[in-house]
């Protein structure tokens, strides 16, 4: 019996030795994302006199993916043409709403009023005027690596201000 118990002992310990080997075949978990934002805002001087408020139209993005909040990358020393996506990376939020909530943050600063404008409709009034709308389509928001050690943000934007007070 005393033998009998050592060699189901053995066994055990085998099996133990076994399983735990096998575990350290098992895949390693995968990375979690890493999120990214544009940083805080610089601060800037103050204006003197009041600025004229001004609405803002939410930003298109045309070439962007829908809902898409991947960091992309160009490889312009390999193949320019090919805009790639980080596999580990993400932007906090869509490069678009990005950009918009940074640029309503600067014109807003010297206290200017920064109101909204549907596409659309009439341009908001203040004081029964019409606001001047500025218009932006995001045609570029990417990483461009001139070689394997070099890169440069790229942010391409197409802006217009219509007045309706000079129409």
């Amino acid at each position: 019996m005393h033998m009998h118990f050592y060699k189901k002992s053995w066994w055990a310990a085998g099996a133990v030795a076994l399983f735990l080997a096998g575990c350290s075949n098992l895949p390693s978990p995968p990375q979690a994302l890493v999120r990214y934002d544009l940083g805080a805002a610089p601060a800037l001087v103050a204006a003197s006199a009041p600025l004229q408020p001004i609405a803002l139209a939410q930003i298109q993005a045309p070439l962007q993916v829908e809902g898409s909040t991947g960091l992309r990358y160009r490889l312009a020393y390999a193949d320019a043409q090919e805009l790639r996506t980080y596999a580990q990376a993400r932007w906090s939020l869509q490069p678009a709403q990005m950009v918009q909530q940074r640029l309503r943050e600067h014109l807003s600063q010297g206290g200017r009023v920064v109101l909204s404008a549907q596409p659309g409709e009439l341009p908001p009034l203040v004081q029964g005027r019409s606001v001047p709308v500025l218009s932006l389509s995001l045609e570029e928001f990417s990483q461009v690596f001139s070689s394997t050690r070099d890169s440069v943000g790229w942010v391409r934007i197409r802006a217009t201000l219509v007045d309706p007070a000079t129409r």
